[in-house]
């Protein structure tokens, strides 16, 4: 019998497959980096005495995949409520999740609550939600709400639209990001599929 994968699991597994290995590459805002968690964001897990991070000494190229677990699950995982959400969708939950890596968590839920507003027919379907970054009781709610299998691909399909709008918009701003744009749209773009 095939063994069951948590959906933290699943998601960090197929969250791996997109991060990779070390990179420290000059476009790249996130700077020094390996299984996608940046320098700062290891830095900051360091200092709040993370577990995992208890023998670490600061070298990126000593950071470790279990140390990469453990500040996925702490800075992505548990706050945005995604066990919760993954029972209801896992891809919808991902997608949140791998926004959450790549754009941060508060764009991530504003992607989110934008999409939900603009998906309700004008509030026929469900309430407007709040768009403050916020993965409150309301938003969860409202997205636990949705059922229908057609109204969650449209929902997904417009998670990937509000972070494709963001990566264009960000390299607008920033020419330097053109190297980087091709790459997110073959990572983080059509990434997850609900069946």
């Amino acid at each position: 019998m095939a063994e069951l994968k948590s959906p933290f699991n699943e998601w960090i597994e197929k969250l791996l497959n997109v991060e990779g290995g070390y990179s420290n590459r000059l476009n790249d805002r996130g700077g020094e980096t390996i299984f996608g968690i940046t320098r700062k964001l290891a830095l900051y897990w360091k200092q709040r005495d993370l577990p995992a991070l208890a023998t670490w000494n600061g070298e990126m190229r000593e950071f470790h995949l279990d140390m990469a677990v453990a500040i996925y699950r702490q800075e992505f995982w548990v706050p945005l409520r995604l066990e919760r959400l993954a029972r209801w969708n896992k891809p919808i939950a991902f997608e949140i999740g791998d926004s959450a890596v790549n754009c941060g968590r508060k764009s991530a839920v504003l992607f989110l609550q934008r999409a939900l507003n603009l998906l309700n027919w004008n509030g026929r379907r469900w309430i407007d939600v709040k768009e403050d970054g916020d993965l409150g009781e309301i938003t969860i709610g409202v997205v636990e709400r949705i059922q229908d299998k057609d109204r969650q691909r449209q929902l997904l399909r417009a998670l990937d639209g509000e972070q494709y709008s963001h990566y264009a918009a960000l390299t607008r701003a920033d020419p330097s990001q053109e190297e980087n744009f091709a790459g997110w749209l073959d990572k983080r773009i059509g990434n997850e599929v609900i069946l």
